[in-house]
């Protein structure tokens, strides 16, 4: 599931449930950094990926798949979700909050469920294999 939904959740957990950690006005900008850099990471582990959303970079390589290159992509997102787990998103201001879910094509803040659909719907159908399933709310369209 990591290679799947880990840069996906780490988006939605964001936007979609509370967690413990850093305070104070910061919050927002601590948030919106981590947002930048985990996006940065994501373009250049899966250039497909990036060239099919504008960023072209990395037109000349396709992503590695052995299994260094998924072990250190695993502590990527681990280390981007333990991040996340130090934002206390209850200190976002309402606008700080607004911004983010403003900044998805959708308008919405995401839940949990939409992961779960996704990967449910992966699950069920074995013919797809080495795709990236961004789930996002469309956040990554406007980048």
């Amino acid at each position: 599931m990591s290679r799947i939904a880990a840069p996906a959740l780490l988006v939605l957990f964001a936007l979609a449930a509370p967690v413990a950690g850093a305070q104070g006005g910061d919050a927002g900008r601590t948030l919106h950094d981590l947002f930048d850099r985990e996006w940065q990471v994501r373009m250049a582990e899966f250039p497909r990926l990036a060239t099919s959303v504008g960023v072209h970079d990395a037109n000349d390589r396709l992503s590695s798949f052995s299994l260094e290159s998924l072990a250190r992509r695993d502590a990527l997102w681990r280390g981007f979700l333990a991040e996340l787990d130090n934002i206390l998103l209850e200190a976002l201001s309402e606008e700080e909050l607004a911004s983010e879910i403003a900044s998805t094509a959708l308008k919405t803040a995401g839940s949990p469920d939409d992961v779960v659909r996704t990967v449910l719907f992966l699950a069920s159908s074995p013919y797809i294999t080495g795709q990236t399933i961004v789930v996002d709310g469309g956040r990554s369209l406007g980048r």
